[in-house]
């Protein structure tokens, strides 16, 4: 556990300084899709924010995906393509829904 200033440890460790906590995010994601059978691209974007997570955490977050045999949908009129995906996760998603940077033309 981490202390904080007033030296009071902190119950959630994994919460970002927002008070976003990332793993409990990933977990909730994990149980939904073993419910349904598959998670979204845009739940994934949703849980793991760009500029919380590592894309090294992001590709075993997909991976888990894969190990516990959640499919993964994927946003429309996106390229099936892991290193895509993940380009486009670590940059985060517009509130339109098209990912930023990677706007539809």
């Amino acid at each position: 556990m981490t202390d904080t200033p007033d030296s009071t440890p902190d119950p959630h460790p994994d919460a970002t300084p927002e008070g976003y906590d990332v793993q409990g995010s990933k977990r909730e994601l994990l149980r939904q899709g073993r419910l349904r059978g598959f998670v979204t691209e845009e739940e994934i974007a949703e849980a793991m924010p760009a500029g919380m997570v590592t894309p090294t955490e992001l590709e075993v977050f997909l991976f888990t995906l894969d190990m516990m045999e959640i499919q993964l949908h994927l946003a429309p009129g996106t390229p099936d393509d892991r290193k895509a995906l993940l380009l486009r996760l670590s940059r985060g998603m517009q509130d339109d829904g098209t990912m930023d940077g990677m706007g539809s033309e």
